[in-house]
């Protein structure tokens, strides 16, 4: 990800609307971002309204994408309730509020109790703290009473099998991170045999292939108009190049 301003364009009518335009960008090209000039595609940009800084606009596509992707998947299944791990991270709050303006609800798995209260002020209910006792059957009995059969895990390590084996029978956890830096674990046989359960992964880039130019044109509009609320990022905290592994080991414990 990253921002800038377009300064040329190759020509075609979105190229050509671009053109001056401060934006957010995503590309595909390895370490294309690291550099003073980018080329990328023209439907790879969201407008930055003006109240959007450079620094904050450099991450406004991948996490308000992947929320969008989510309540998206949601919505095709006819689920109005989702579970989501790591759900007090950058989009985590997106997903929260996004999901509830569009009629889900997010039933939150997070590590802390600080944590859990940030969520509350956005007005999430259905929270869980898995460092809590006995939150695993608190959290079946709300899985169950919801119907909440899909969920995405941005954890991996031993809370998959153990948030899966928690939900209903016929559940989809879709692992798309790994922020435990371990395998998924703890899945047991009989969910997936007897309980029709899944543990597949999601990466947005994947998904947004199977996507034709108007869905991902109507995902990036709808991005670009909730960013000054809703997808607003917030920058907690900055590291210069030369202390990246700092930066790296900040994110991973607070998120």
């Amino acid at each position: 990800e990253g921002s800038g301003t377009v300064v040329a364009s190759g020509g075609g009518i979105m190229a050509w609307m671009s053109n001056g335009k401060r934006v957010g960008v995503v590309s595909t090209r390895v370490a294309c971002m690291w550099a003073e000039y980018a080329v990328v595609a023209a439907t790879s940009l969201v407008a930055l309204p003006d109240n959007i800084s450079f620094e904050e606009g450099c991450s406004c596509f991948v996490n308000p994408l992947t929320a969008v992707s989510f309540v998206d998947i949601a919505k095709a299944r006819k689920v109005k309730s989702i579970v989501h791990t790591a759900a007090a991270s950058a989009l985590g709050l997106m997903l929260v509020k996004y999901a509830k303006k569009e009629g889900i609800n997010v039933i939150c798995v997070v590590r802390r109790e600080e944590q859990a209260e940030t969520l509350r002020k956005l007005g999430a209910t259905d929270i869980f703290v898995s460092k809590d006792e006995g939150w695993q059957q608190k959290f079946k009995e709300v899985c169950e009473a919801q119907n909440a059969r899909l969920g995405f895990d941005a954890v991996a390590g031993g809370l998959s099998g153990d948030v899966l084996h928690h939900m209903p029978k016929g559940a989809e956890l879709q692992v798309y991170g790994g922020l435990s830096k371990e395998a998924c674990a703890g899945v047991s046989p009989t969910d997936l045999i007897f309980s029709d359960k899944k543990l597949p992964g999601f990466w947005l880039t994947g998904y947004m292939k199977t996507l034709g130019l108007l869905s991902k044109k109507s995902m990036v509009d709808r991005v670009a108009a909730n960013l000054k609320d809703i997808f607003a990022p917030t920058v907690r905290v900055g590291y210069p190049l030369d202390k990246a592994a700092e930066a790296m080991a900040d994110y991973t414990k607070n998120m």
